[in-house]
């Protein structure tokens, strides 16, 4: 028998950036796809040479390295590998007097026959409210350890997302002491919502670059990829093609339907669970009361002929559950 146990926290709002630091961005985790690496970044107010340490527990004594800064704007990252499928390792981050320490489970043998995860979605303007649901993840990971796997997240992180103000206010604010205590220890994989794509006054950036800048996901081309976590395989959907436009649905070009088709073929996984963020059934309501049309007529066929079994969305500020012809689908948006 295989097993999945998915956590779905909801958002239900709000205020400033708190600067205590020289940690612009203190560190946060993406996992790379690959059960033998964790990616380590952070970002700090100007020069520094940091010290990452890793270890199988406090002493961390497996590994440490010096890094330096890279692009142009006092970033850092490493990628701590050689890491042995399903162990909880230890690391600190250290940048001048001040230090930060974190742990996470490595990804999962590939024969695994059970994960458990969280999923969330739509954190955008409400950022304090997002804490407190930060707040919720750490009570289940920390009261049931199995959970401290990854964060699968379904867009719209912010208000405006293509402004360097409104990302780290609204996501990688300090005062969100929760959500970084989260970043420390659990590892995001998200897709793009449409408020990724916004300038301030709702001026189009199909650019996006902010989400590639602080979201270095292992993507096949534009924002879309695919990666397996023991039992599960997750193919991740971008909606936002060139063509997009501000009132139009999301969209799924001729391109990146023909990977689609070829990734969910190819896998031979028992869980295939999709990512998107613009669901295909809605609820009605003030905000997205249309059905997406994508989903349902170039979407949906595909799901049932190669086996997905759940696919999660966002955008819609509500829970909803359906299931079309033995696919779940679930809008887990705040």
């Amino acid at each position: 028998m295989r097993y999945l146990f998915i956590a779905i926290l909801i958002l239900g709002v709000t205020a400033g950036q708190t600067q205590a630091s020289d940690f612009h961005k203190q560190p946060y985790l993406l996992y790379t796809g690959e059960n033998s690496e964790m990616k380590v970044l952070w970002q700090m107010l100007d020069t520094y040479t940091c010290t990452i340490e890793w270890g199988t527990d406090i002493s961390y004594s497996l590994g440490n390295e010096q890094t330096t800064e890279y692009g142009d704007d006092h970033q850092h990252m490493y990628v701590i590998g050689s890491l042995n499928p399903g162990v909880m390792y230890y690391y600190q981050v250290s940048c001048g007097s001040e230090s930060f320490q974190g742990s996470f489970h490595s990804g999962p043998e590939a024969a695994e026959t059970d994960i458990s995860f969280f999923v969330f979605g739509d954190t955008r303007s409400n950022f304090m409210t997002h804490d407190s649901i930060a707040e919720a993840m750490i009570e289940v990971y920390t009261a049931e350890p199995e959970y401290q796997t990854i964060l699968l997240a379904t867009g719209d992180f912010v208000m405006y997302g293509a402004n360097e103000t409104y990302v780290q206010n609204e996501f990688f604010n300090d005062s969100m002491t929760n959500a970084r205590e989260r970043g420390f220890n659990l590892p995001l994989m998200s897709i793009l919502g449409n408020h990724e794509l916004y300038n301030i006054g709702f001026t189009l950036d199909l650019a996006t670059p902010l989400f590639g800048k602080y979201f270095p996901l292992p993507f096949v081309e534009r924002r879309y990829w695919s990666f397996d976590y023991g039992p599960a395989h997750f193919t991740m959907i971008d909606q936002y093609p060139p063509n997009y436009d501000l009132y139009g649905q999301g969209l799924i070009d001729s391109v990146q339907l023909a990977w689609i088709e070829t990734d969910l073929s190819s896998s031979s996984k028992p869980w295939k669970i999709v990512l998107f963020h613009e669901p295909g059934w809605s609820a009605g309501g003030p905000l997205h009361p249309e059905n997406n049309y994508d989903v349902q007529e170039l979407l949906q066929p595909l799901f049932e002929e190669y086996g997905v079994r759940v696919v999660f969305a966002g955008h819609n500020h509500y829970y909803l559950r359906s299931c079309k012809n033995g696919v779940y689908h679930v809008t887990a948006g705040g």
